[in-house]
């Protein structure tokens, strides 16, 4: 026997098919072209249908068209460069005033500056009293590494040389006497005084009696009282 012809037809199946694929199953598809259908036929028919439809989403609309606005206006604020705010005269730091250097206070009186039988010539133990024993007293002051007082004192090895004739090497090259801050302040030698010990030094640094002359420091005169 045949078998009875189908009654759907392949345009209808494969209306089917296209349903089927639009929604989740048969029955999602036929919904959503149903609804499809009825709005199209609601707008087609009434066009005050397609203006209430818009009249209930303007709401929505206004809403999404000002969120977009505000994403725009703060994106381009942030691109925006910032202009820097001009420092005001209140806020800006005073200049600063360079300050004067603490004054070096003075140096206590220095005991004398000559020793008995010191045995050097006299106008090189005068030169050594006036510029160098300052420092290289008896103790020595200001980090001297010795004192300079007697002829046995400069013929005493330092670094394998006797002391005079480091003195020399220091005194030729200007490295003495040592400018430390001090008060009053360290003075120079003078030509006259290098050519002094130099020649001296030259000579071998001999040995001469010099009667010693005690440097003190002047004392200030006592007022004199009032009668009474």
């Amino acid at each position: 026997m045949r078998k009875a012809p189908d009654p759907i037809t392949p345009a209808a199946r494969a209306g089917s098919k296209g349903r089927r694929r639009l929604g989740a199953g048969p029955r999602t598809g036929v919904r959503a072209n149903v609804a499809m259908f009825r709005f199209s036929m609601s707008v087609s028919r009434s066009p005050k249908s397609l203006r209430a439809a818009i009249s209930e989403q303007a709401p929505l609309l206004i809403a999404l068209v000002v969120i977009a606005l505000v994403i725009v206006f703060t994106r381009e604020r942030k691109a925006a460069p910032v202009a820097e705010k001009p420092a005001s005269a209140a806020s800006a730091p005073p200049p600063s005033v360079p300050s004067e250097p603490e004054p070096i206070p003075e140096e206590p009186p220095l005991g004398p500056l000559r020793a008995e039988n010191a045995e050097l010539p006299c106008d090189v133990d005068d030169v050594l009293a006036r510029k160098c024993r300052r420092c290289h007293a008896i103790p020595p002051r200001h980090g001297a590494p010795f004192p300079l007082f007697t002829w046995t004192d400069l013929q005493a090895m330092r670094s394998s040389q006797p002391i005079y004739e480091v003195v020399a090497r220091v005194v030729q090259t200007g490295y003495m006497p040592y400018r430390i801050p001090a008060n009053p302040p360290v003075e120079p030698l003078t030509d006259a005084e290098k050519k002094t010990l130099l020649d001296w030094v030259a000579a071998g640094a001999p040995r001469e009696s010099c009667k010693p002359t005690a440097t003190k420091r002047p004392r200030t005169p006592a007022k004199a009282k009032r009668p009474n």
